[in-house]
């Protein structure tokens, strides 16, 4: 008698984070370990240790210069606003795990959309990819600073991918 499994083999890959402050490491160790974690996803990220491990892309700020290295073919940029001109896959801050998420499954997904300001309606796809539910941090209110809504779309974001 043989049984067919019915458990789906994740796809793993390795981030590479250069340049990126402290916190926002530990805001993507988290993020990824969700990842790793759900039984949702069919993508997994994971931190790579050190700037020697092999590594699937580069994810870095967009603000500090940087020389590209032959291992790593793949680059997502962080940034605070959306700019003109980019060519690589852009994840704005601050680092919400559904954006983040989102932006590496595009990317391995093969599905690389320039962020440009000629192309800004297929870039909003990449930054935010579900219209349907419209996001806290998307919404600015008289009076509430914005730091504050970055704070209570992380929470839903952490509430929604405990449930997962």
């Amino acid at each position: 008698m043989c049984l067919k499994s019915s458990v789906k083999m994740k796809n793993n890959y390795v981030v590479r984070v250069l340049n990126l402050p402290e916190h926002e490491r530990v805001i993507l160790k988290l993020i990824f370990s969700v990842s790793e974690k759900s039984t949702l996803r069919i993508n997994s990220y994971t931190l790579a240790d050190d700037l020697h491990q092999p590594a699937d892309v580069v994810m870095r700020d967009a603000l500090i210069a940087y020389t590209a290295t032959a291992d790593v073919g793949r680059e997502l940029l962080v940034m605070d606003a959306p700019a003109p001109r980019i060519d690589a896959p852009v994840i704005l801050r601050p680092l919400i795990a559904t954006r983040v998420l989102a932006v590496l499954d595009d990317v391995f997904a093969s599905v690389i959309i320039p962020f440009s300001a000629a192309q800004q309606h297929t870039a909003e796809r990449v930054i935010a990819p579900d219209k349907t539910q419209e996001h806290p941090a998307n919404f600015a209110a008289p009076g509430i600073p914005a730091s504050q809504g970055a704070d209570v779309a992380a929470l839903i974001d952490a509430v929604l991918l405990s449930n997962n």
